[in-house]
């Protein structure tokens, strides 16, 4: 027994004297590892600062594990807020990048920086932490960016580094951001880690430096403002963000004067906020004022508008922009698309609205339009109207043939149950059929009986 015992203890010290110098290096390096979190830990102002700074990298790596565009992409996908997707709008996809990033016109202008100047930004912490008005300039100069190369993971990293240097102007801009910013940093229910909060947003503290009046000494200020103030003085910071420019204010400001809200005395910023939204190719806004102008009130965002017009259209401002949606949508896209958007100006030259009454013109539109795979809805509208357009020879010799083989095409799509009753119907019934079913479905379109019983919706002569 004495000999085991005595190999044991031989066993152990030998081990002892491999390993101590192991243990040694590894304590040493852990101890070092220490100091140097300490030192940051220190050199950029605590340990808030230090958690926001982790944290912020914890999204990132988390975001980038499960999309590797997530720094590419506002929005990013916690909590399931999505980006919105640029892909078919055309030239309205300028505007949705334009209010993303519009809060960076008020902190300064671009300023082109050398290699050797935008380095100053660069840092090795904890001994350089980097020179905070460079990190501020080279995010500001993000604003010329355009979608496809702003990485906001850069421009909040910069902005993070001089925030942490008691940078005024990075503290503000961070508290400006714009919804689709924030929710690349916000965590709801389901995606959040268990040590955060419900609801958690990382920049949370930024925002409510903003709590007084006083501090509001721009436009994207008094928007965020708005945001956090209660429901009856809203209004009043919206508008004023909104007369200096800012279109999310104008947005907004709209979105609490939907058609159930809605109080005369607000039509003056009712139509002046959609009118100049429309110009600026807002997509929402363009169709609000397209929509209003013609009568057709489905939507609750049109009718305040509607309304303020003291329900009067203008068919001739209506045509005016519904020429113009080809266009914008091929601003950019595919330009061999030339199908998409031409439903509203056929349907006004059929029926002779805000324009001369041009069946050409309506029947080719129409004929392009009933293919436009990018808008079913549309499409279908378009097929109708194309389908009975043939059948009585409108802008185009009487095709009885063609009329009937694509109505049938249009049931086989829509209305299965009727597919044995158009095949062998007269063209005479097929007519009559076309006819309820256009009443039908831009009636319904329309959503104003009052209006719709005036128009001339199946194009008899003028």
């Amino acid at each position: 027994m004495k000999r085991k015992l005595k190999k044991i203890k031989t066993f152990f010290k030998k081990r002892k004297k491999i390993f101590k110098p192991i243990l040694y290096n590894l304590g040493g390096i852990g101890s070092i590892v220490g100091v140097w979190l300490i030192a940051i830990i220190i050199s950029i102002g605590g340990l808030t600062n230090f958690g926001e700074r982790a944290l912020f990298e914890y999204i990132i790596a988390h975001q980038e594990s499960k999309n590797k565009d997530y720094c590419e992409t506002f929005g990013g996908t916690i909590g399931g807020i999505g980006a919105v997707s640029y892909a078919g709008y055309g030239g309205f996809k300028h505007y949705f990048h334009r209010i993303e990033i519009q809060f960076l016109d008020y902190y300064g202008e671009y300023k082109d920086l050398s290699n050797e100047e935008a380095k100053k930004a660069e840092s090795f912490l904890p001994f350089y932490k980097g020179n905070p008005e460079t990190q501020v300039q080279l995010a500001i100069n993000f604003k010329n960016k355009s979608k496809s190369d702003f990485n906001h993971c850069t421009f909040t990293r910069l902005l993070l580094r001089a925030a942490h240097q008691n940078n005024e102007v990075a503290k503000k801009i961070l508290s400006s951001y714009h919804l689709t910013m924030m929710a690349s940093y916000l965590f709801i229910d389901d995606d959040k880690p268990f040590f955060l909060d419900r609801d958690f947003y990382l920049f949370r503290k930024y925002e409510n430096k903003i709590n007084s009046e006083k501090d509001l000494d721009n436009p994207a200020l008094a928007y965020v403002y708005a945001n956090n103030t209660e429901t009856g003085k809203r209004n009043k910071y919206y508008v004023q963000a909104a007369e200096e420019g800012y279109l999310l204010a104008m947005e907004d400001y709209l979105l609490d004067h939907d058609g159930e809200r809605f109080k005369k005395e607000d039509c003056g910023l009712i139509l002046k906020y959609n009118n100049y939204l429309a110009d600026q190719l807002s997509l929402i806004h363009f169709f609000n004022v397209l929509h209003a102008n013609m009568g057709k009130i489905t939507s609750i965002m049109v009718r305040p508008y509607y309304k303020c017009l003291n329900k009067i259209t203008n068919f001739s401002k209506a045509y005016s922009m519904a020429v113009r949606i080809p266009d914008i949508l091929s601003d950019g896209e595919d330009t061999n698309n030339s199908n998409r958007g031409k439903f509203w100006a056929a349907f006004m030259e059929l029926n002779g609205l805000g324009t001369k009454q041009n069946y050409e013109k309506a029947f080719e539109n129409f004929r392009n339009c009933s293919f436009d795979k990018n808008n079913e809805i549309i499409a279908d509208k378009c097929a109708l109207y194309y389908s009975y357009m043939n059948y009585k020879g409108l802008g185009s010799p009487i095709n009885a043939a063609k009329g009937k083989s694509l109505l049938i095409s249009y049931v086989e799509k829509k209305d299965k149950e009727n597919l044995d009753f158009v095949t062998k119907n007269s063209d005479k019934n097929n007519i009559e059929f076309l006819e309820q079913n256009i009443k039908t479905i831009m009636s319904k379109w329309f959503e104003n009986p009052e209006l719709f019983k005036t128009l001339n919706y199946l194009g008899e002569p003028k």
